[in-house]
């Protein structure tokens, strides 16, 4: 008797244990795929006038600045420039401008698209949520998941005044665009307008960048030896509990 009950104790832990390690990888995550501008990883940001590896830029303009073209690139606000949000103190933060030239400065008018790709392999796609926050020079213009854009009015109230969307962070979400997330690779695009000041004709002293920093959960696909591990658990307690009757 003393053999069945301590058996039927082992099972029962083992089942237990199997339990909560299904529970727990059943629930949400951030997507680790997924980046703020401006960071390798964690809180570790880029170091000035590098590339950034996790975002790209392109536009149908042309880029003046010395290491313009095709990737994104982080350089902390230029001087000149302190009405940018977080100009004042780059260092011990999650996020960090990006733009088409390694110093923002001398980008042409245009309107320049940021894409971050992110994948969800792993995961369960139509659980994802991701939301976040923003800052541009100058407007921005549209924010869109896998080709499909948020509508304007979802994304702030000062989405049309160039002013504010450079100076603080504003928030958006993917709310309304959840039904779009695929399995695999995904994409997310920021379109920026690069515009001249009143009566400014030289785009060579025209800053131009974007800041994003991204909340994000999605659930993972179970794990196939956490399902086998509660199987296995349940299977040999019921065996048990046969011997016992």
């Amino acid at each position: 008797m003393k053999k069945i009950n301590k058996s039927i104790f082992g099972c029962s832990a083992l089942a237990v244990v199997a339990f909560s390690l299904w529970a727990d990888g059943a629930q949400a995550a951030s997507i680790s795929t997924l980046f703020n501008t401006g960071v390798v990883s964690g809180t570790t940001l880029v170091a000035n006038g590098v590339a950034d590896s996790h975002w790209t830029v392109n536009s149908g303009g042309t880029a003046y600045g010395a290491s313009a073209g095709g990737s994104g690139v982080l350089s902390n606000p230029p001087s000149g420039t302190t009405y940018w949000v977080g100009s004042t103190n780059p260092s011990g933060q999650t996020s960090s401008w990006i733009s088409s030239a390694a110093d923002h400065m001398g980008v042409a008018v245009a309107n320049y698209t940021y894409r971050v790709t992110f994948d969800l392999s792993g995961y369960h796609a139509n659980s994802a949520s991701i939301s976040g926050m923003w800052a541009s020079d100058n407007q921005l213009q549209s924010i869109s998941l896998n080709g499909h854009t948020i509508a304007g009015d979802a994304l702030t109230a000062t989405y049309a005044t160039a002013a504010t969307q450079r100076s603080v962070l504003h928030a958006f979400t993917l709310a309304s665009l959840s039904a779009y997330f695929t399995s695999g690779s995904n994409y997310i695009d920021f379109v920026v307008n690069n515009a001249l000041l009143a009566g400014q004709t030289d785009p060579s002293s025209n800053p131009t960048g974007l800041r994003v920093e991204f909340t994000s959960d999605a659930s993972p696909i179970d794990a196939p030896e956490t399902i086998a591990l509660l199987g296995l658990g349940m299977l040999a307690l019921t065996a048990t509990r046969r011997r016992k009757n």
